[in-house]
């Protein structure tokens, strides 16, 4: 299983990366009958919270095999991070730069040393320019903290290690919840202000990861079952996404939803559909192409595509057309949007972030066997 592409896998994450890019693309509606007509079809669920999920559970695989084959000790603790960080902060700290550069006003030095450390949204909202930093805060902390706690937990002695690893997910997933609870009682929020304080904090959604990694802790230790329920499990996954949680939503308060309910069950519901898309490959396509394709530059698009395309790259290629478009203005504009966001993030995966990652292997404390090969090298 491991060292190879899992089909599935690719598929949940383009798919995150669509919803994403497709979500925010709402805002090019304007007069355009075509998009308004588009927009009208409802996504129930945040392309972030498959990224969490899915993050968690290629995450778990590589910590639960370190742990299981007796290599997790400080040398494979900072191999780990040595290779997690030359998959995200290169592309990170260029577009951050780009944007340094080209929305200077915004950045002073000390909303930059945020960035830098990611400290921007720990438990308090996040700054307005480069929003969409938010989520790749959660993950680094998540990368660090994590596998850090679990390094120390392993060091009581006299408790299985399986106990120890079910211990440890379930105190990040308490604690994140009970804090996001906490946040929730004490301020009350929906809307924007949900959003900022709730949404989109380090400390609110390290849950959702978590959830992940409880995936892969069943993948690993309960084999057999989690086979066996594949079927069952995504039928009731997508019925929730689909048809429960929507349902649940339009019955209640909308504010309660959000604030009690949302920021759980659909991780949750996402981690029912693991068993069957770690599971699902298929022979070489055209589609299956084109869904591995989208899969690989998918941190790219998400990187490129708000902050540095749609606010300033598409507003600069849309000011130099030679004629006016009239009606076709904001149509043209999407497809402008969405062509510039898969171009310049093939560009930077090929060029800039694929050659990053492959130093990777430079550096690492021991073989790569230490710290083994994810279900997908989009890890």
């Amino acid at each position: 299983m491991y060292g190879r592409r899992v089909f599935g896998l690719d598929v949940l994450r383009a798919l995150a990366i669509l919803i994403v890019v497709y979500a925010h693309g709402v805002i090019f509606q304007g007069n355009s009958h075509f998009l308004k007509k588009l927009y009208k079809i409802h996504i129930p669920i945040d392309g972030v919270d498959l990224f969490f999920v899915l993050s968690g559970f290629l995450i778990g695989h590589i910590l639960l095999k370190a742990v299981s084959n007796g290599f997790f000790n400080i040398s494979s603790l900072f191999e780990f991070w040595i290779r997690r960080w030359f998959r995200t902060l290169p592309n990170y700290f260029l577009i951050l730069g780009c944007l340094m550069l080209i929305f200077n006003s915004y950045f002073d030095k000390y909303t930059i040393i945020k960035f830098i450390f990611f400290i921007q949204n720990l438990a308090y909202p996040h700054p307005d320019v480069f929003p969409e930093a938010w989520s790749l805060a959660v993950e680094e902390w998540f990368y660090l903290a994590t596998p850090l706690l679990l390094f120390f937990l392993m060091k009581i002695k006299g408790l299985e290690h399986k106990r120890i690893i079910l211990s440890w997910i379930f105190m990040i997933i308490i604690f994140s919840t009970a804090f996001r609870v906490y946040q929730a009682i004490l301020m009350n929020l929906d809307g924007y202000a949900w959003e900022a304080h709730i949404r989109k904090e380090v400390f609110t959604r390290l849950d959702s990861l978590m959830y992940g990694i409880l995936g892969a802790y069943l993948n690993r230790y309960h084999e057999k079952a989690w086979s066996a329920w594949a079927n069952k499990c995504f039928a009731l996954g997508i019925i929730m996404i689909l048809g429960v949680l929507p349902a649940i939503s339009a019955a209640i308060s909308q504010k309660f939803f959000l604030n009690y309910i949302s920021l759980t069950f659909y991780p949750i519901s996402v981690l029912l559909l693991l068993p069957k898309l770690s599971a699902w490959n298929v022979g070489p396509g055209r589609i299956r192409n084109v869904i591995i394709f989208i899969s690989k530059i998918s941190y790219s698009m998400y990187l490129t595509h708000l902050s540095l395309i749609m606010f300033y790259v598409l507003p600069k290629v849309m000011g130099w057309m030679p004629f006016h478009l009239g009606r076709s203005e904001d149509l043209v504009r999407y497809i402008m949007y969405w062509t510039l966001t898969i171009l310049i993030s093939t560009i930077l995966y090929k060029y800039y972030e694929q050659p990053m990652t492959s130093l990777r292997d430079k550096f690492s404390f021991r073989k790569l066997s230490i710290m083994p090969r994810p279900l997908t090298s989009s890890t």
